[in-house]
């Protein structure tokens, strides 16, 4: 009974700290507006936008570039120099994927709006998406080995999964979106994601398979503040 309940407030507490917040800190430069982030949906943490983003985005020009520029990983490179590297390559492609894929749609919709273009160098107009790995923590494989043997043959309550919540890797990310123009910030966000809750997932027994999955999960949201519709008063 002792060791339930040792466990049991050791997981309450470790979740509770886990849980917590606080005012953002950012870790690279592209972040200048962290006393304005707001709270974000989805797999984003926290998004600023300034005021006049929409009209920026979606302003009356025969042909728009959007520019993704490749991934900043000073700040994780260091401890991770293969890995980190390997997946700015892999979070830039993504993001290349998807505003792709925004392109499309947007460009097969009839009337009048700006033909967009996908372009591999910063060109006006257009918007450039700057993006940075800033954290990085490997999944622990045998950490996720022990949390599945736990599960099943352990008579305490939640050991498994505070196990697992241990043994789960993480990433970290910042990134801003500016109008090649004149330079204005237009939207800046940050995210932080641990591995998905599932244990049984083939992704949980690589070391880094669920930070790529949680980076594709950022490109999609990013792509899709580039389509919000323009801000009207």
């Amino acid at each position: 009974m002792l060791l339930r309940a040792v466990f049991s407030a050791a997981a309450i507490l470790f979740l509770g700290v886990s849980c917590s917040s606080g005012p953002y800190r950012p870790v690279s430069p592209l972040i200048t507006h962290a006393a304005d982030i707001k709270e974000a949906r989805g797999s984003l943490s926290g998004v600023w936008c300034h005021p006049s983003a929409g009209q920026f985005l979606w302003k009356k020009q025969k042909r728009q570039y959007v520019y993704v520029a490749p991934v900043d990983i000073q700040a994780v490179q260091q401890e991770f120099p293969e890995a980190s590297a390997y997946l700015a390559r892999e979070f830039r492609d993504s993001m290349q994927k998807k505003v792709r894929l925004l392109i499309d749609r947007r460009n097969a919709q009839p009337g009048a709006h700006p033909h967009w273009v996908l372009s591999d160098r910063p060109r006006t107009p257009g918007v450039k998406v700057s993006l940075a790995i800033v954290h990085l923590k490997p999944t622990d494989v045998g950490g996720k080995v022990a949390a599945v043997g736990v599960g099943i043959v352990s008579p305490i309550p939640g050991i498994s999964f505070l196990i697992n919540h241990l043994a789960s890797g993480a990433v970290g990310i910042e990134g801003n979106i500016t109008a090649l123009d004149n330079g204005t910030v237009l939207k800046e966000f940050y995210g932080r994601n641990r591995d998905p809750i599932n244990i049984f997932s083939c992704n949980s027994f690589e070391e880094f398979a669920c930070d790529k999955y949680n980076l594709d999960r950022f490109a999609r949201q990013i792509a899709e503040m580039l389509a919000e519709n323009p801000v009207r008063p």
